[in-house]
């Protein structure tokens, strides 16, 4: 069963010993994650899949963690005693797989040297703020691929339909930010049409216009670039199979990244 979603930024310059004195920029967004590492706590799911685009990247193929322990740090950003642990979930990895390969969505089991794999910031920022409450959880870490947004929809659905059949209480979390190219001076430079890009997918997220969202413009995509969409159309295909309402906790693009912060909270 699904008892929690989410859609998460991952800036890591919203966790205080990395944002410091720039916090002041990023207030609502840490303070939108805050909630919902509250609410998080209070559903104590027994597993979570994190969807990120800093994982593994493979073209023509999904990576899936399949390893006994998940771990890294923020050493990147000069924070190398921010340090995240979590058991890995073997079965439902191989479960996803398997179901994966008899609908033709192809998907990897990766495993690291020592059975360890490695979290990146698009995982550790949403995971600093959702475990500090509570952490007593196994994980997975899905990537995504160049398939067509449809083809993630359909990875998502399948995902959906494994969590509904499960006795276990699962949690969903999709990491990704907006358009990166929201003002003079943004990591990817400029475009008129970032504004666009993300106005539309807050609009459409918010009124569960999902097809939409699955048909948005292709160029205005490439012109956002964004790095959230992928995981947040498969996290719309797991939500197919259930009842929920959207609630945006959070927008906020202070250095020309969009970082939008949401809950689905299942009926």
């Amino acid at each position: 069963m699904l008892n929690f979603a989410a859609f998460c930024p991952h800036p890591p310059i919203i966790i205080p010993e990395i944002g410091k004195n720039e916090l002041v920029h990023t207030e609502k967004t840490r303070l939108a994650m805050q909630t919902l590492g509250k609410r998080f706590a209070k559903k104590e799911p027994e597993k979570v899949i994190v969807i990120s685009p800093h994982t593994l990247l493979l073209h023509n193929t999904i990576a899936l963690s399949h390893a006994s322990e998940i771990t890294g740090s923020l050493a990147a950003f000069n924070a190398p005693e921010l340090i995240l642990s979590f058991n890995g979930e073997k079965k439902l990895a191989e479960e996803i797989h398997q179901k994966a390969g008899d609908s033709l969505i192809s998907t990897q089991l990766v495993n690291e040297e020592n059975d360890l794999y490695p979290l990146s910031h698009g995982e550790i920022v949403p995971l600093h703020f959702l475990s500090k409450d509570y952490s007593n959880f196994d994980l997975i870490i899905s990537g995504f691929s160049n398939f067509s947004l449809e083809k993630h929809f359909e990875y998502g659905k399948l995902l959906g339909e494994i969590i509904y059949e499960s006795p276990e209480k699962i949690a969903v979390i999709a990491s990704g930010d907006l358009s990166h190219r929201l003002k003079v001076g943004a990591p990817a430079g400029y475009s008129p049409y970032a504004q666009e890009f993300d106005e539309n997918i807050l609009k459409w997220t918010k009124k569960r216009m999902t097809q939409k969202i699955i048909e948005i413009d292709p160029h205005l995509v490439s012109e956002a670039g964004e790095c959230g969409l992928r995981s947040l159309v498969i996290l719309l295909g797991i939500l197919e199979y259930f009842k929920y309402s959207v609630e945006i906790l959070a927008y906020e693009a202070p250095f020309g990244v969009g970082y939008a912060t949401a809950d689905f909270r299942v009926i």
